[in-house]
């Protein structure tokens, strides 16, 4: 478990209710497509999907892409600068769950306080692995109160 800080990013956002971590990667595309023809889209920051439900539920996501400060677009949300604990995850986004309950657990068992839902952020993942999902890296992240 490492401490963090979750940057203030601008993001186009999307919720989706999804079947599967298959589905969850088809709409995390669509959306990323959709904020590309926005012309906004920035590259200084880590998209990321946001769960909205709890491990157990269906995937409730909300996928999240970053863009300049001046998008104005009904998808723009703002999210700023949180205290968080995160771990990092090695494989494909199948297995990202299992980090998901292990930070679960540890926020329980050390009786931290959350402040918002749990963040899967892409560090590598199909455009530079490709094919190969055991090395994907994803950064999972919970806000929490400092």
């Amino acid at each position: 478990m490492h401490k963090t800080a979750l940057p203030y990013q601008v993001c186009f956002c999307r919720r989706y209710q999804c079947e599967d971590v298959s589905e969850a990667a088809n709409k995390l595309r669509d959306t990323y497509i959709a904020a590309a023809h926005t012309g906004k889209m920035s590259m200084l920051s880590r998209m990321f999907t946001m769960r909205m439900s709890k491990p157990t539920e269906k995937l409730d996501l909300l996928c999240c892409i970053p863009v300049d400060s001046s998008f104005d677009g009904p998808e723009r949300t703002e999210f700023p600068e949180t205290p968080a604990l995160c771990i990092y995850y090695r494989g494909p986004y199948e297995g990202t769950v299992t980090a998901i309950r292990a930070l679960l657990e540890y926020v329980n068992k050390n009786s931290i306080e959350t402040t918002g839902p749990f963040r899967s952020v892409y560090l590598e993942g199909p455009p530079n692995r490709g094919e190969n999902s055991g090395d994907y890296i994803t950064q999972i992240a919970v806000p929490v109160k400092s």
